[in-house]
Protein backbone atom coordinates (compact mmCIF):
# COMPACT_ATOMS: atom_id res chain seq x y z
CA UNK A 1 0.00 0.00 0.00
CA UNK A 2 1.28 3.63 -0.78
CA UNK A 3 -0.22 6.04 1.13
CA UNK A 4 -0.03 10.33 -0.01
CA UNK A 5 -0.44 13.58 1.51
CA UNK A 6 -1.52 15.96 -0.65
CA UNK A 7 -0.49 19.05 -0.93
CA UNK A 8 -3.45 21.62 -0.77
CA UNK A 9 -1.83 24.17 -2.62
CA UNK A 10 -1.50 22.35 -5.52
CA UNK A 11 -3.66 21.80 -7.73
CA UNK A 12 -2.02 19.23 -9.85
CA UNK A 13 0.07 16.60 -8.44
CA UNK A 14 1.38 13.13 -9.64
CA UNK A 15 1.62 10.46 -7.38
CA UNK A 16 3.92 7.64 -7.96
CA UNK A 17 2.84 3.98 -6.78
CA UNK A 18 5.25 1.95 -5.35
CA UNK A 19 3.06 -1.23 -6.41
CA UNK A 20 2.91 -1.36 -9.85
CA UNK A 21 1.40 -4.56 -10.23
CA UNK A 22 -1.75 -6.35 -9.39
CA UNK A 23 -5.11 -6.96 -11.06
CA UNK A 24 -7.08 -4.64 -9.32
CA UNK A 25 -6.62 -1.14 -7.34
CA UNK A 26 -8.53 -0.06 -4.50
CA UNK A 27 -7.62 3.98 -4.45
CA UNK A 28 -9.45 5.34 -1.07
CA UNK A 29 -9.39 9.37 -0.49
CA UNK A 30 -10.26 11.33 2.95
CA UNK A 31 -9.63 14.79 3.31
CA UNK A 32 -9.91 16.20 6.85
CA UNK A 33 -10.79 19.58 7.96
CA UNK A 34 -13.45 22.05 9.83
CA UNK A 35 -15.90 21.79 6.21
CA UNK A 36 -14.61 19.81 3.89
CA UNK A 37 -15.39 21.26 0.62
CA UNK A 38 -13.69 20.87 -3.53
CA UNK A 39 -13.24 18.33 -5.84
CA UNK A 40 -10.41 15.72 -6.57
CA UNK A 41 -10.50 14.15 -9.87
CA UNK A 42 -7.95 11.10 -10.75
CA UNK A 43 -6.33 10.02 -13.45
CA UNK A 44 -4.05 7.20 -13.76
CA UNK A 45 -0.94 6.03 -16.46
CA UNK A 46 -0.60 2.34 -16.89
CA UNK A 47 3.14 0.70 -16.71
CA UNK A 48 5.36 1.96 -19.84
CA UNK A 49 2.28 4.68 -20.86
CA UNK A 50 2.88 8.02 -21.70
CA UNK A 51 -1.06 8.78 -21.35
CA UNK A 52 -2.61 9.45 -18.21
CA UNK A 53 -6.30 7.62 -18.59
CA UNK A 54 -9.77 8.56 -16.70
CA UNK A 55 -10.83 6.29 -13.91
CA UNK A 56 -14.33 5.37 -13.81
CA UNK A 57 -15.84 6.92 -10.85
CA UNK A 58 -12.59 9.22 -10.69
CA UNK A 59 -14.26 12.93 -10.15
CA UNK A 60 -14.76 12.90 -6.13
CA UNK A 61 -16.36 14.93 -3.88
CA UNK A 62 -14.53 16.09 -0.60
CA UNK A 63 -17.30 16.53 1.38
CA UNK A 64 -17.10 12.89 2.21
CA UNK A 65 -14.48 9.44 2.33
CA UNK A 66 -14.74 7.22 -0.85
CA UNK A 67 -12.86 5.00 -2.92
CA UNK A 68 -12.72 3.85 -6.11
CA UNK A 69 -11.92 0.19 -7.44
CA UNK A 70 -9.59 0.74 -10.97
CA UNK A 71 -9.09 -2.43 -12.87
CA UNK A 72 -5.26 -3.07 -14.12
CA UNK A 73 -2.14 -2.29 -13.11
CA UNK A 74 -1.10 1.39 -12.12
CA UNK A 75 2.24 3.53 -12.41
CA UNK A 76 1.20 6.96 -11.14
CA UNK A 77 -1.99 8.30 -10.50
CA UNK A 78 -2.39 12.10 -11.71
CA UNK A 79 -4.68 14.52 -9.16
CA UNK A 80 -6.41 17.52 -9.86
CA UNK A 81 -7.83 19.75 -6.85
CA UNK A 82 -10.32 22.35 -7.28
CA UNK A 83 -12.80 24.68 -5.43
CA UNK A 84 -10.67 23.26 -2.00
CA UNK A 85 -11.39 24.89 1.32
CA UNK A 86 -12.23 24.42 4.67
CA UNK A 87 -9.43 21.15 4.53
CA UNK A 88 -6.61 20.87 6.16
CA UNK A 89 -5.26 17.76 4.78
CA UNK A 90 -6.15 15.32 1.98
CA UNK A 91 -5.04 10.97 2.00
CA UNK A 92 -4.69 9.23 -0.58
CA UNK A 93 -4.14 5.58 -0.33
CA UNK A 94 -3.73 3.20 -3.01
CA UNK A 95 -3.54 -0.53 -2.58
CA UNK A 96 -2.72 -2.98 -4.66
CA UNK A 97 -5.36 -6.18 -4.83
CA UNK A 98 -4.67 -10.04 -6.26
CA UNK A 99 -7.60 -11.17 -7.92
Amino acid sequence: MTVHTLDIALTNQVLVSKDKGGLQRHIAVEAFGSSPVGTLVLTAKAPGSGVFEAIPDGTIDLSAPTSVQVQGAISEINVNLAGVTGIDQIIVADTQRML
